[in-house]
């Protein structure tokens, strides 16, 4: 179990479930503020990036009673981002659940699982010629596992991308059916070595509800953490 220590433990002992949602204004308000840059270090034209994240990850659910998911992710999304603007994503995140605590009580577990995902978007200049934007974006998450629907979401986000840097903060609603329903708020942050490979951190905090099958609609929060890898090359006819 070797996520349980280094990722979606440490959450769960750092990350805890109180004010949550009040935590969404804030953190989109202060990117607002955050975001500087100057016109010698923006990165045009159309390319590729190549992000490989690994981290834990703490779903809980409370109804009358907390329930927390406690597992690691390792994740690979390959993004074509084009000059006009446009970009394209698919990628693969393979699960590996690792504990399930109710009441206070622990159970081990193992059960691993995938999600591929594919996303479209389009963002447009914040300032011009200092490597800001602002977008939107659609993801589908389609799971492995037999009977579970895919997971939509739609995305408003703030990007800075620079040649020493990359950041995004992003806002968003998903959707699963009629059953599940989260707002979540989340980062990836990377500063570039030279040659176009950065490395940093990425981050989400969420909330919503559930519904699924027959049970009482629950409250649902969620937490992950993780180091994020990217390779940035550019594509020339994009």
């Amino acid at each position: 179990m070797v996520f349980r220590g280094a990722g979606s433990c440490l959450i769960a002992n750092v990350m805890g479930n109180k004010d949550l949602k009040r935590w969404f204004f804030g953190v989109w308000v202060l990117a607002l503020f955050c975001v500087r840059a100057t016109a010698a270090d923006t990165y045009n034209g159309g390319f590729l990036r190549v992000d490989v994240s690994l981290g834990g990850d703490v779903t809980s659910f409370d109804d009358n009673g907390a329930v927390d998911y406690l597992e690691g992710q390792l994740a690979g999304i390959l993004t074509v981002q084009s000059d006009q603007g446009l970009y394209g994503r698919l990628g693969f995140k393979r699960h590996m659940l690792d504990e399930i605590q109710i009441g206070g009580e622990v159970f081990d577990v193992d059960e691993k699982y995938g999600t591929t995902l594919y996303g479209l978007g389009y963002r447009l200049p914040l300032t011009i010629g200092q490597g800001l934007y602002w977008g939107v974006g659609y993801q589908s998450a389609v799971d492995d596992r037999s009977g579970v629907n895919p997971l939509h979401s739609g995305r408003l986000f703030l990007e800075k991308e620079q040649r020493h840097r990359y950041g995004v903060i992003s806002l968003a609603y998903m959707a699963r059916e009629d059953d599940y329903r989260l707002f979540e708020v989340s980062g990836t942050h990377i500063w570039f070595f030279d040659g176009g490979l950065g490395l940093g951190v990425n981050w989400g905090l969420g909330a919503g509800e559930s519904d699924i099958g027959n049970e009482p609609e629950a409250d649902v929060t969620k937490r992950y953490v993780g180091l994020a890898f990217m390779a940035r090359l550019k594509a020339h006819g994009l």
